[in-house]
C-alpha cells in the first residue's frame, strides 16, 4: 500500500526541542493527501528553530525525515539524520 510516512526528528533533534515551545506549526500534505505538521520551536534562550524536511526517500511512498534549521537557514548539525539511520527506518 502506498502511503505518506512523516518520520520527523530523530532522537538528537527531539532532544534539542525537549525544553522548546511550539512558536508555529505548518501543515505539510504528502503525496497521497496525508497531512503533517512542520513546527517552528522557541527555545527557553530564544532561539527559534524550525523543523524542515531534510531528505523523502521513497519506500512504498514518501518517507518524510525532518531535521532542524535556525533563522540563518543554517542546518542543525546534531538534528540530522545519518544515511545509516535513514536507511534503518525504510
Amino acid at each position: 500500500m502506498r502511503t505518506d510516512t512523516f518520520v520527523g526528528l530523530n532522537k538528537r533533534g527531539a532532544h534539542i526541542v525537549a525544553k522548546a515551545t511550539v512558536k508555529e506549526t505548518t501543515s505539510l500534505e504528502g503525496a497521497f493527501g496525508n497531512r503533517g505538521s512542520l513546527h517552528t520551536w522557541l527555545l527557553p534562550d530564544g532561539t527559534v528553530l524550525r523543523e524542515t524536511i531534510q531528505v523523502a526517500p521513497w519506500s512504498s511512498g514518501p518517507n518524510y525525515f525532518y531535521a532542524l534549521k535556525d533563522i540563518e537557514n543554517t542546518w542543525v548539525e546534531d538534528s540530522l539524520w545519518t544515511k545509516a539511520e535513514i536507511d534503518s527506518c525504510l
